[in-house]
Parts: C-alpha cells; structure tokens; sequence
C-alpha cells in the first residue's frame, strides 16, 4: 500500500465488512455533492400550524399573573 489514498472504493468497503467487528474507531471525511438545479417554490410546503388559547396550570396555580 503505497499511502492512504491508495484503495479503491470497493476496496474499502471489502475491509469495511471484514475487519467491521475488530476496528474499535474509524475516522473519515465525507463531502456530499448534490446536483445543481433551479429552485422550484411548489415544492416547498409549509407545516402546519396550531395555536391553542387557554390557562396551563402548574401545581394548583396559574403559571399567568
């Protein structure tokens, strides 16, 4: 192994899945890439939302004043 960079991905993951119960911490970076496309506003959706009006009583008291 010539450095650390060395390996396929599917050499990775063989190892992975062979040493999976013996390696006790792996460190890794990962970097997501996402595709560039053209924001669609339909997609969007806003959650819902409640609002309930009324008296929360804390141990016999009224947390209001």
């Amino acid at each position: 192994m010539a450095g650390p960079f060395s390996k396929t991905g599917e050499e990775i993951l063989d190892d992975t899945n062979k040493y999976r119960n013996i390696v006790l911490e792996m460190i890794v970076e990962l970097r997501a890439i996402k595709p560039i496309r053209e924001p669609q506003r339909e997609l969007l959706t806003a959650p819902p939302i409640e609002i309930r009006l009324g008296t929360t009583f804390l141990g016999g008291k009224s947390k209001f004043k």
